[in-house]
């Protein structure tokens, strides 16, 4: 995440310059201003901001005009992220209750589970006692 600073503001340009019929010039009329930002560094042109916006979406980028609606769009981003950990959180305390069940519902599961897990501890046993051998040749080796 950057923040930016706008360089430059362009001319207010009515957003649809062809009259609409029946309302007099200006009435109802939205204007779009084009801006300059600096953003590590780099300046970037955007065009065709509406005037009565506060915050304009690029994508991946937001452009807003003021501190209180950049303040709520950041509460927005944190509340979101937050709630993807949240859901990551209950997701992985749903898939160890479905080990579970799937353990106490399958025995060939539970049977094909239990020995994945010893093989794993075995190949960690194994690891364990490959470093002290190692260690034990270093030390004679040494001497």
């Amino acid at each position: 995440m950057k923040i930016g600073q706008v360089v430059s503001v362009g001319k207010p340009m009515p957003a649809n310059p062809v009259q609409t019929p029946g309302l007099m010039l200006g009435m109802n009329q939205q204007f779009q201003i084009a801006i300059r930002a600096k953003v590590d560094g780099q300046e970037g042109d955007f065009g065709q901001l509406l005037t009565t916006e506060s915050v304009h979406d690029y994508g991946k980028m937001l452009i807003i005009d003021n501190r209180e609606a950049l303040l709520s769009e950041i509460d927005k981003m944190r509340m979101k992220a937050q709630g993807e950990l949240d859901r990551h959180d209950l997701n992985e305390k749903t898939v160890a209750a479905c080990e579970e069940m799937s353990r106490t519902v399958n025995p060939e599961y539970a049977k094909e589970k239990e020995r994945d897990e010893a093989i794993s501890n075995l190949g960690g046993r194994l690891d364990n006692i490959e470093s002290m051998l190692s260690k034990f040749m270093e030390q004679i080796n040494n001497k």
